[in-house]
């Protein structure tokens, strides 16, 4: 029997939507899970989430928001309830028994970015393997990621947990 299955993570950053969608592919993802707190792009409107949900299905990857539970940013600093937390927590874990599924958010760099110092955590100790899918398609294993996290310093101590 094997454990928890393995979470991908993925930053849009700034990439054009065919070089996204290109990247995704080639590594098997086949499901994306949007854990932007606000699901939209100012610059990038093929990022937004109706046009995003439509170019993904075309690809045959399937999409969902998460980002009410496990975004990064709250409607004044709130944190999200811990039993929606869990939930969407819980959602993951069983969609990546069917999907290979990546938390997508905006940031490049996952050390920069809440999927990595707040929502791979969570995973992790529920026994995920967790591997960042880096723009120029390599991935980083989280262990690597922590690592430069700790090296820097945190700009907001609000930040510290999602529970």
């Amino acid at each position: 029997m094997s454990g928890p299955a393995d979470i991908w993570t993925v930053g849009h950053s700034n990439h054009p939507l065919e070089r996204f969608l290109a990247l995704l592919k080639s590594t098997g993802v086949t499901a994306i899970a949007d854990v932007r707190s606000a699901p939209y792009s100012r610059r990038f409107k093929y990022f937004n989430r109706e046009p995003l949900r439509t170019a993904l299905s075309s690809v045959g990857v399937a999409y969902v928001w998460l980002g009410d539970a496990l975004g990064g940013k709250h409607a004044g600093g709130a944190t999200p309830p811990a039993e929606a937390v869990t939930q969407a927590l819980d959602r993951l874990a069983d969609g990546a028994e069917r999907y290979r599924v990546a938390l997508m958010c905006a940031e490049a760099d996952p050390a920069q970015c809440h999927r990595a110092r707040l929502v791979a955590p969570l995973l992790v100790a529920r026994g995920h393997a967790v591997r960042h899918l880096r723009a120029d398609g390599t991935l980083e294993e989280h262990d690597s990621v922590q690592v430069r996290i700790a090296g820097r310093d945190r700009t907001d101590p609000r930040q510290d947990s999602l529970l």
